[in-house]
């Protein structure tokens, strides 16, 4: 139980991350939730199951570093035994729905976050979101400094790009400031300013 302790203090940050790692293309919360509990609890119970003494910081890397791995399982399973079919029928709707309800930059962050490639959502989350330093975002993906440079900049890039066609996409709907946000922070800082909407 003692190791609990350990672990407890990064249970809430490390289910944000799960959340903003697991989404997919018109998804719906609740389906979301599922899968990042589900990681969340993996990652738990891996890390109560390591007997090695890890001071705080070390145990943030070790759970976030866990979650990925799980994460990458999880969709190894999933394109082995199902392969990655578009959402349909009811399902589609009650996402389609529940993006409507979000405030627009939340609806576009989620979107342009869901049409990132794992690799570049990894890279994009440890350092933006979890805000890790480049060196120990490379420890956890296993790449060397310049490796996770070309990536962090390849995956600024995208999503930047996707964030500002959701917003252009979204400048015409009522109540909408996606002009205002896409012009005064541009692509990169968009990528910052927004990630924390992702929840």
């Amino acid at each position: 139980m003692g190791r609990y302790f350990d672990i407890e203090p990064h249970i809430a940050g490390l289910r944000r991350f799960a959340l903003a790692l697991v989404l997919q293309r018109n998804d719906t919360s609740e389906a979301t939730a599922r899968r990042a509990d589900a990681i969340v609890q993996r990652c738990v119970a891996s890390a109560m199951a390591t007997g090695e003494a890890t001071t705080a910081g070390d145990m943030r890397l070790l759970l976030l570093n866990a979650a990925i791995q799980h994460n990458r399982a999880r969709l190894r399973q999933e394109k082995f035994f199902a392969g990655s079919e578009p959402m349909a029928g009811r399902h589609y709707c009650n996402a389609a729905a529940e993006a409507e309800s979000m405030p627009p930059e939340q609806r576009a962050t989620r979107k342009a976050m869901a049409q990132l490639p794992v690799d570049c959502r990894e890279v994009m989350l440890l350092v933006v979101l979890a805000e890790l330093s480049y060196v120990d975002a490379a420890q956890i993906l296993g790449l060397s400094l310049s490796e996770t440079f070309a990536r962090l900049t390849r995956a600024r890039l995208a999503f930047g790009g996707a964030l500002g066609q959701q917003l252009e996409a979204g400048m015409a709907a009522p109540g909408d400031n996606g002009r205002q946000v896409a012009g005064m922070h541009g692509p990169r800082r968009a990528a910052a300013q927004h990630l924390r909407l992702v929840k």
